[in-house]
């Protein structure tokens, strides 16, 4: 009965620093690439859904360029409007007259082994689909998000 009571904040303990590290990165994102947008380096916000079983959330990313071609994308995403929790993946990026293609692959462990992501987009709007080894699979869809966001 008593792990009951204090399940909700060791919850809130493990996630804490993982949030508190994106919230970092994206506050610093958002004053850092404002528009007009160079490239896709920045905030965006959005939605992910499972093709697999339905469920969707809220889905927030940074993406930070961190070599000639490759970009880390650093997702926050929500599960049931209360469950929360992030992942970066290196992605190699190819730009083509302001128009993005990007993939990427890691590995997730237990959780679901291996997981890909490839997407395609302008600076303003990025879609992307995603696989992992566990079977489940689905889309993101973002968008720059207004300043108040």
């Amino acid at each position: 009965m008593q792990i009951q009571r204090l399940l909700p904040a060791i919850c809130a303990v493990l996630l804490l620093p993982g949030c508190v590290g994106f919230q970092q990165k994206w506050l610093a994102a958002q004053i850092e690439h404002k528009p007009p947008h160079e490239d896709i380096q920045g905030a965006w916000i959005g939605s992910w859904t499972s093709g697999h079983n339905g469920h969707n959330g809220k889905l927030r990313c940074v993406i930070t360029k961190t070599g000639q071609g490759r970009y880390e994308f650093f997702y926050w995403a929500t599960w049931a409007r209360v469950i929360s929790g992030g992942f970066t993946i290196e992605c190699e990026v190819e730009e083509t007259d302001g128009q993005y293609q990007f993939t990427g692959d890691m590995d997730l462990g237990k959780l679901g082994g291996e997981f890909t992501h490839e997407g395609k987009g302008s600076g303003e709007v990025l879609e992307a689909t995603w696989r992992a080894r566990s079977g489940d699979h689905g889309t993101f869809e973002l968008r720059r998000p207004d300043t108040e966001e």
